[in-house]
C-alpha cells in the first residue's frame, strides 16, 4: 500500500488560482482563526504570477484575501465519505468579513461544504461534488 504524504498549507505555500479574477498562483502568507486547515478556510496571500489571457482585477503582488476550495489532502465528510482533489487551489475574496468574490466565475466544481458558508462562490461555480 503506498504511504500518502501528510500535505500541508503553511506560510509560503503556492495556491492555483481558480476563479477569473485574473490572478494565475498566489503565495499563502497568513492562516485566519484555523487550527485544523480544511475547505472553507480564509487566508491572505501575495499574488505570484497573473494570467495575461483574462482582464486582471489583480496585479501582481497585491495582497489578497482567499477561500480554499480544494485540497490534496483528503476531507472527510460527516457520513463517512472522504474527498480529495488533484491540487490545492482558492478562490479571491475582497475581505475575510465581505466574502463576495473578486472574479465572478469558477471554471471547477467545488465541494458541498462550501453551501451554507460561501454561497455566492457555489452560484458561481459549475456545480458540487
Amino acid at each position: 500500500m503506498a504511504q500518502h504524504k501528510n500535505i500541508k498549507i503553511l506560510t509560503g505555500t503556492k495556491l492555483k488560482v481558480i476563479c477569473n479574477s485574473g490572478a494565475a498562483m498566489v503565495r499563502v502568507y497568513k492562516v485566519y482563526k484555523a487550527k485544523q486547515l480544511s475547505v472553507g478556510t480564509i487566508i491572505q496571500a501575495s499574488v505570484i504570477s497573473i494570467n495575461k489571457s483574462v482582464t486582471a482585477k489583480v496585479k501582481r503582488k497585491d495582497k489578497v484575501f482567499g477561500v480554499i476550495v480544494h485540497l490534496k489532502k483528503h476531507n472527510k465528510r460527516v457520513d463517512g465519505t472522504q474527498i480529495r482533489f488533484s491540487l490545492n487551489s482558492i478562490v479571491l475574496v475582497k475581505a475575510p468579513k465581505d466574502t463576495t468574490m473578486i472574479g465572478n466565475r469558477i471554471n471547477f466544481t467545488v465541494p458541498a461544504e462550501l453551501h451554507f458558508l460561501f454561497p455566492n462562490i457555489v452560484q458561481a461555480s459549475l456545480g458540487m461534488c
